[in-house]
C-alpha cells in the first residue's frame, strides 16, 4: 500500500506578543524633610529657697538689781531735859528724828550751870554734832552746839562727869631689823704660775789664741817709746 502522506502540521499562527504597556515611571516620592528635633528646653535650675534666718531669741533684759535702800544714819545726841540736875540724856536717834523740826528745833545754848528754866520751855538746847554723809561727804545737818558736842558726848552728856582720857595709841613694836646674811666671799681663782722661760745657755766665746810676741830689738823699742814707756824705763834703769 502506498503510505499516506503524513500531513505536515499546520503551524499555528504565532500570536504576536501583545505589547505590555510601558509603565509610566512612578515618580519617586520626594522625601519630605525630616524635621530636626525640637530641642527640649533646658529646665532652668529651680533656685533652692533661701532659708530665712532664724531670728535669735532676743535676750530678755537682765533686770538691774534694785539697790537696797541706804540705811538711815543714826546719831548720838545730848537731848535737853527740864532737870537742872540732869540737864541732858544721851540718846541715839535716826536722822529723820533730827530733821524736819525734830530735835533740830530744840535750839538754845549748851547747858553751863547758870541757865534757868522757864515755865514753858527749856532755855538750853540739844547738843547735836555735825552729820556728814560718809559716801558723798555732803553735810546733812550742821548740828546744834556742835563746837562742844564731842566733849559732852565723851562725858555721856553728864555735866559733872570728867571726860575719859583719850587713850594714847599703843606704839606698835618696832620690828628688829632682820640681819642680812653675810655673803660668803667668792674665792678668787688662784692664778696658775707662769712658767719662766728657760734661758738658753749663752755660748762662751772661744778664746782666740794670743799671738806670741815677736821679739824686737832694743833699738826698735827706743824708737817707738812713749812717754809712759820712758818713765818706766828710767825707773827700771835707776834700780
Amino acid at each position: 500500500p502506498t503510505p499516506s502522506p503524513t500531513p505536515e502540521p499546520t503551524p499555528s499562527p504565532t500570536p504576536e506578543p501583545t505589547p505590555s504597556p510601558t509603565p509610566s515611571p512612578t515618580p519617586s516620592p520626594t522625601p519630605s524633610p525630616t524635621p530636626s528635633p525640637t530641642p527640649s528646653p533646658t529646665p532652668e535650675p529651680t533656685p533652692s529657697p533661701t532659708p530665712s534666718p532664724t531670728p535669735s531669741p532676743t535676750p530678755s533684759p537682765t533686770p538691774s538689781p534694785t539697790p537696797s535702800p541706804t540705811p538711815e544714819p543714826r546719831v548720838e545726841i545730848c537731848h535737853a531735859t527740864s532737870s537742872k540736875k540732869n540737864p541732858y540724856n544721851k540718846i541715839t536717834v535716826a536722822l529723820s528724828a533730827i530733821l524736819n523740826n525734830g530735835h533740830s528745833g530744840h535750839v538754845g545754848p549748851a547747858w553751863n550751870g547758870q541757865v534757868h528754866q522757864h515755865a514753858e520751855n527749856n532755855v538750853w538746847g540739844d547738843i547735836i554734832p555735825q552729820i556728814v554723809d560718809s559716801r558723798t561727804g555732803v553735810v546733812l545737818f550742821a548740828g546744834l552746839n556742835a563746837d562742844v558736842a564731842d566733849d559732852w558726848l565723851a562725858r555721856n552728856c553728864d555735866p559733872e562727869a570728867t571726860a575719859a582720857p583719850t587713850p594714847s595709841p599703843t606704839p606698835s613694836p618696832t620690828p628688829s631689823p632682820t640681819p642680812s646674811p653675810t655673803p660668803n666671799p667668792t674665792p678668787s681663782p688662784t692664778p696658775s704660775p707662769t712658767p719662766e722661760p728657760t734661758p738658753s745657755p749663752t755660748p762662751e766665746p772661744t778664746p782666740s789664741p794670743t799671738p806670741s810676741p815677736t821679739p824686737v830689738s832694743y833699738t826698735h823699742l827706743r824708737a817707738h817709746e812713749t812717754c809712759a814707756d820712758l818713765v818706766c824705763r828710767l825707773l827700771l834703769e835707776k834700780k
